[in-house]
C-alpha cells in the first residue's frame, strides 16, 4: 500500500471514529490526541504574527514627542489635537510618523503618591533614551531640570525672525554652573495652550538638550507663534 492510501485509509478511520462519538466525546477525542498538532500550530500563528508586528512597526518613525508635567486641569482634560492634527498637518508629517503626548503629574517632595514615582520612572526613562523633545511644566519641573543642565538656550535655537516678538515671553534660569540661560518660553494664553488644555501660568515650554528633533521643536514654535 502505497503512503497516498496509508493516509485515506487513516482519515477513512479517524471519521468512523468521530462519527460514532457524542459531541462531548468528540471534543475531547480531538483534544486528547492532536493537543500537540493544535499547540504546534499555534505556536507558528503566534510567532508569525510577532514577527508580523514587528516588521510592521519598524515602518513608523517617532518625529515628536512631548510632556505636560504638572497641568492643573487634569490628566483628562490636556488635549493631544493641536499636536496630532494642526501641527502634524503644518509640518506635513504622513500617517507613519508619530507624534507622542504624556501628560502627568510629577513632585520630587516626600509626599509623592505611587503614580507621581511612577510618572518620574518614565520621564527619567524617555528622557535617557532621548525620546523627549519638549517639555510643558510648572515652575518646580523647571527649576529641576534647569539646574540639572536639562534644557537646550533657546536663544540658540528660536527663529530670527520671532526672536524680538518672543522676547517678553523668555523664562531664565541657571545651569548647574549657575550661568543664566533662556530656558523655557512661556506659551500661557496662546491660542495652542487653549486648545490643549493648559492652565499652567506661566507655562514653561523647554526643548530637553537630548532631543534628536531640536528642528522640530524650533517648528513648533513658529506653529504657536508666528501669524
Amino acid at each position: 500500500m502505497s503512503l497516498k492510501e496509508e493516509i485515506r485509509q487513516e482519515v477513512r478511520q479517524e471519521r468512523k471514529k468521530l462519527k460514532d462519538m457524542s459531541f462531548r466525546d468528540k471534543l475531547w477525542y480531538i483534544w486528547e490526541y492532536y493537543k500537540l498538532h493544535m499547540l504546534v500550530v499555534l505556536g507558528v500563528v503566534l510567532l508569525i504574527s510577532v514577527v508580523a508586528s514587528s516588521i510592521y512597526s519598524s515602518t513608523f518613525e517617532t518625529v515628536f514627542y512631548c510632556a505636560v508635567i504638572n497641568n492643573p486641569a487634569g490628566l483628562d482634560d490636556v488635549s493631544s489635537a493641536p499636536l496630532d492634527e494642526g501641527f502634524r498637518e503644518y509640518m506635513g508629517f504622513g500617517n507613519k510618523d508619530r507624534i507622542y503626548m504624556e501628560n502627568m503629574y510629577v513632585s520630587y517632595g516626600g509626599t509623592a503618591s505611587e503614580y507621581e514615582y511612577a510618572s518620574m520612572a518614565k520621564l527619567s526613562a524617555l528622557i535617557a533614551a532621548r525620546e523627549l523633545d519638549v517639555i510643558i511644566s510648572d515652575q518646580e519641573i523647571f527649576d529641576r531640570h534647569s539646574h540639572m543642565d536639562g534644557y537646550v538656550d533657546l536663544e540658540t535655537l528660536v527663529p530670527e525672525d520671532l526672536a524680538g516678538q518672543l522676547q517678553d515671553r523668555y523664562c531664565m534660569n541657571t545651569d548647574s554652573a549657575g550661568v543664566s540661560h533662556v530656558y523655557a518660553i512661556d506659551i500661557s494664553g496662546t491660542s495652542f495652550a487653549e486648545a490643549m488644555g493648559i492652565g499652567l501660568e506661566p507655562a514653561y515650554l523647554s526643548v530637553l538638550s537630548s532631543s534628536r528633533h531640536t528642528d522640530t521643536c524650533a517648528a513648533l514654535l513658529r506653529y504657536i507663534f508666528a501669524p
